[in-house]
């Protein structure tokens, strides 16, 4: 309003659905499915998106599940200073062999990892919209973040957002989820029905009536 404009809409990030909807790297989604439980944070392994807290509350979670992992997702600076600081407070932890840094990974592989997985955990700090909570609650894996930036409107009432940035009370949450209760199960259909006001068809329907209601005005 403060440029002249009277009224202003916002559309979300167009995801690619399709992409994740194919068929997936069935060997990994596997060995996922029948290990012990995962948890996944998927993004740029960058200080915006606070991995190092999503290792801490790793760190209690594993203090009720003794063996179970977490994955990072995403592009990282292998000679960078912080996957450095974030490898040595995994080594501080005690967290050696628990914690993976796999990089970029192909569809594929995404795709069996968010199916594989039984929590998608995000804190990060700086989020415009974060695709990769939307495509989380899509495939079916619940969502814990923090509340805050873009993440409280995106994933709505289809998640879990901690309000404190307290790692034995995010751990928690993770447990609630990570188990088959009903308060899982309700996550994962509002997380479906969520995921699907993202969907291109929604978008794109959206868009036409935006675009019909300015030409019309």
């Amino acid at each position: 309003m403060r440029a002249g404009f009277a009224r202003t809409e916002t559309l979300p990030v167009r995801v690619d659905f399709e992409a994740l909807d194919r068929p997936g790297d069935q060997a990994l989604l596997r060995e996922l499915r029948a290990g012990p439980p995962s948890l996944l944070t998927v993004g740029r392994v960058v200080p915006s998106k606070r991995i190092e807290d999503v290792v801490k509350a790793f760190a209690y979670y594993r203090r009720a599940e003794p063996l179970a992992r977490l994955y990072c997702v995403g592009s990282h600076d292998e000679q960078g200073p912080y996957l450095a600081s974030l490898r040595w407070l995994v080594r501080r932890l005690g967290l050696g062999g628990a914690v993976t840094f796999t990089g970029q990974v192909p569809n594929e592989q995404r795709g069996a990892y968010y199916r594989g997985c039984r929590v998608y955990v995000t804190m990060s700090e700086h989020e415009g919209f974060c695709v990769p909570v939307v495509e989380a609650m899509h495939l079916g894996t619940p969502v814990v973040g923090r509340a805050g930036t873009a993440l409280t409107e995106t994933i709505g009432d289809a998640g879990v957002l901690a309000l404190e940035n307290r790692p034995e009370v995010v751990a928690e949450a993770i447990d609630l989820l990570a188990r088959d209760t009903p308060l899982r199960r309700r996550l994962v259909e509002k997380g479906h029905k969520r995921a699907a006001d993202f969907a291109p068809a929604a978008l794109e329907a959206r868009f036409a009536d935006l675009l019909t209601e300015a030409l019309s005005a």
